[in-house]
């Protein structure tokens, strides 16, 4: 199979490698490309009714123009020809996929969740599975289905274990289900993926793992851990200092001598007269 290419509104080059359709609506095919690359959509749109007029089982054609609706907000025209593009080839994978994010885009998960769980239904690459996986866990979060959304995301980890992004959605998603044990293993995934070199600074940009890790230590009832955390954080970053006492999180941590310590210093009477003067 060949590699899902991603959307995202933007246009990607096809592989027409083994087509059964016609040459003249590949060649139409492959000009609609050329215009797009040069930003000639109107005229893009041309050459692929032309393809479809050639080959009316031009799937790539189909899918082309659905792409360029979208580009234009032309959602009517968009879906028509997604679905006829599904029509001609019912396991079009790039279709279900790239038609999932515009949905996602907008707003519309209960249209792209079906899209994209039918997608995982085909035989995918790994690589493939995980973009849809992406995509569909997207959606759950976005429609507040979290326990789904998690599932999602726990393949996407297993699919792609030192992926940034999913694994600090997945530690999110389970302090937003009081799940803490489980977002403290995510967060220690997080700072070791981003552990300095040998001989090397930690990188400031590490400091919200642990400000979050401690987050979740401090619900825990672990105050010895959260507060080495957060002493880290304010190590790595001295904004997150201030950010101490407005988190609702550290609350239980706030009569710990080790918080207070850590908590930014306050202005005296006296400082405040002189700054009024």
């Amino acid at each position: 199979m060949r590699t899902l290419n991603i959307l995202f509104v933007t246009f990607v080059v096809f592989s027409f490698a083994g087509s059964v359709r016609a040459d003249d609506a590949v060649s139409f095919c492959k000009d609609g490309q050329d215009l797009i690359s040069q930003g000639k959509y109107d005229d893009a749109i041309a050459k692929f009714k032309q393809a479809i007029q050639k080959d009316s089982r031009c799937a790539e054609a189909y899918f082309q123009l659905g792409s360029i609706y979208a580009s234009k907000n032309m959602e009517k025209e968009m879906e028509e020809q997604f679905q006829a593009a599904l029509n001609v080839k019912p396991d079009y994978l790039d279709v279900y996929f790239n038609w999932g994010i515009i949905c996602n885009n907008k707003g519309r998960y209960e249209k792209s969740i079906p899209l994209f769980k039918k997608a995982l239904t085909m035989k995918l690459e790994s690589s493939d599975e995980a973009k849809v996986r992406s995509g569909l866990g997207w959606a759950y979060k976005g429609k507040g289905q979290i326990d789904e959304a998690i599932a999602e995301y726990r393949r996407l980890v297993e699919l792609k274990p030192k992926e940034e992004f999913s694994i600090k959605t997945l530690a999110g998603l389970y302090a937003a289900k009081n799940k803490h044990r489980e977002a403290v293993e995510q967060f220690t995934k997080l700072i070791a993926i981003n552990a300095p070199a040998p001989k090397q600074p930690e990188k400031p940009g590490n400091a919200i793992y642990y400000f979050q890790r401690a987050g979740s230590y401090a619900k825990l009832k672990m105050p010895k851990e959260a507060i080495s955390d957060l002493t880290r954080a304010v190590q790595l970053n001295g904004q997150y200092r201030d950010m101490l006492p407005k988190e609702p999180a550290f609350q239980p941590l706030k009569d710990d001598p080790g918080f207070q310590k850590l908590l930014p210093a306050k202005t005296s009477n006296t400082d405040k007269e002189k700054t009024k003067k």
